[in-house]
């Protein structure tokens, strides 16, 4: 899809006025446990995930997988029911249940708001991280410079989905006289997605607060992502699986000063782009630039209408178990909100987000009940929207907007708010050096829509950003 076929969102004429939500300030991310990092028993499986030898991810890149503590404390909630069998049985326990999560979950929002309880747990989880790194070390990099790129995903979706576009982005920057490199690249995993979600298995529960999945974003920055992409004299890929934390006056600095051997690019998408908004709010030392895909952030007009419910059971009805990937993969393809996908998109989740079962059948690594208990964020999400204008303007902010109408609960929760007023007054909400991009065609699931069209405005952003001042580029 070519550039010129995107639009860009005119800023608005007027300013939305809408009520403080009284945004909560972010728990504090505690030093880890020396001991946290090896304490997680690995199942077989996940063995032989983290003990093979470095995948070739193209023909510069390998690709190796590690394990980070979690933040602490942290908001779990009662454990993981297990559903009825049967048809009729299971239905009548989803609504049953969805009505006392809904419950649930208002009361808690209340606890935060008015700050009547404490609903934090010590309970140790973990996130699985991919590193992607650059092994050609001749000297055609050295007069470029060096970004490290984060990547963070939707709820649903296993650190890989962004596999396509990435494999895009780094064609066109090997293929393009640019003056920056991406020597490393990091796909962070949320403690309910994925091999995180399985990992985690057991420990997850009916309470997720999407403020401790920016708490995580934050821990991993701050306690273990090593000082440099790659250290003089050190083989590329000879990171452990379990990271250690870094010295602890390492850390401190960081939240101050940021890293002093690399330049931190980071885009989230969907939820995880909230949260990612959200960490660079309250650190944003951290970060040089932030990559906002469609972020679910809204401004919270009419507290506590989107819980009703119905998407909450719609995805804890939803088939989570097939006889194998090519049925999988069949049935998802019709599944309404991937029809309109990218084929490679949905084969990399086919592969990267199903499991074998041990009854010879494949499922989905994360639960439909986990999954339906991480969309119940509403609160997170009306804080970070009135926290924008609070992020460092010395961080670039790029938008990239779906170039379609909203999500139904968005107008639900905005009372129906025209979709081209909320999306401007979103990206327009901290004007000072941002830019921003409506992806043509392509709807909410960008990275899995149109991971090409995604690619090549990454690449112009990243192109206009880093350029020297003697040779600017034009987005």
């Amino acid at each position: 899809m070519p550039a010129s076929a995107n639009l860009v969102v005119p800023r608005p004429n007027t300013t939305l006025k809408v009520s403080s939500v009284n945004p909560r300030m972010l728990r504090p991310v505690l030093p880890p446990s020396r001991s946290a990092s090896s304490a997680v028993p690995l199942p077989s499986r996940f063995r032989e995930l983290v003990n093979q030898p470095p995948y070739q991810f193209n023909n510069l890149y390998v690709r190796t997988t590690h394990i980070v503590p979690a933040a602490t404390p942290r908001v779990i909630g009662n454990p993981e029911p297990v559903p009825p069998k049967g048809k009729e049985a299971k239905n009548t326990w989803i609504k049953r249940t969805t009505q006392d999560m809904v419950g649930m979950r208002l009361a808690y929002d209340r606890r935060q708001t008015t700050l009547e309880g404490e609903d934090a747990v010590d309970t140790q989880l973990f996130n699985v991280v991919d590193r992607y790194v650059l092994t050609d070390q001749s000297d055609r990099w050295h007069s470029r410079k060096a970004l490290t790129l984060l990547a963070i995903h939707g709820n649903g979706c296993p650190r890989r989905i962004w596999e396509p576009a990435l494999r895009y982005l780094l064609q066109m920057i090997e293929a393009a006289d640019v003056e920056y490199f991406i020597p490393e690249i990091w796909s962070f995993e949320s403690v309910n997605s994925g091999d995180s979600a399985m990992l985690n298995s057991g420990k997850l529960g009916d309470l997720f607060d999407w403020a401790d999945g920016s708490r995580d974003q934050l821990n991993f920055l701050l306690h273990y992502i090593p000082d440099e992409p790659v250290a003089n004299g050190v083989s590329p890929t000879s990171l452990p699986v379990h990271l250690p934390p870094v010295a602890e006056e390492e850390a401190h600095r960081r939240t101050t000063h940021g890293f002093r051997h690399r330049t931190f690019v980071a885009m989230g998408h969907s939820i995880g782009g909230c949260a990612l908004a959200r960490a660079a709010a309250d650190t944003p030392a951290l970060f040089s630039s932030l990559i906002l895909l469609d972020p679910t952030l809204v401004p919270n007009l009419f507290p506590g209408a989107p819980y009703d419910g119905r998407f909450t059971m719609f995805i804890m009805g939803r088939m989570s178990e097939w006889k194998d990937r090519e049925t999988a993969r069949r049935d998802l393809a019709r599944y309404p909100p991937n029809r309109a996908w990218d084929p490679e998109a949905l084969d990399t989740f086919v592969q990267e987000g199903l499991y074998d079962t041990m009854d010879g059948t494949v499922a989905l690594k994360l639960s439909a009940f986990i999954e339906s208990v991480a969309y119940m964020e509403f609160l997170l999400i009306g804080e970070t929207w009135e926290l924008l204008p609070t992020i460092d303007e010395r961080i670039s902010l790029r938008w990239v907007m779906s170039g379609k109408p909203p999500e139904s609960w968005v107008a639900v929760m905005t009372g129906g708010l025209e979709e081209h007023e909320l999306i401007a007054q979103t990206v327009w909400r901290r004007p000072t050096n941002a830019s921003n991009v409506r992806i043509k065609g392509a709807g909410h699931s960008i990275p899995q829509e149109a991971p090409k069209a995604l690619a090549e405005d990454v690449f112009m952003f990243l192109k206009q950003k880093y350029a020297t001042p003697s040779t600017p580029a034009k987005l």
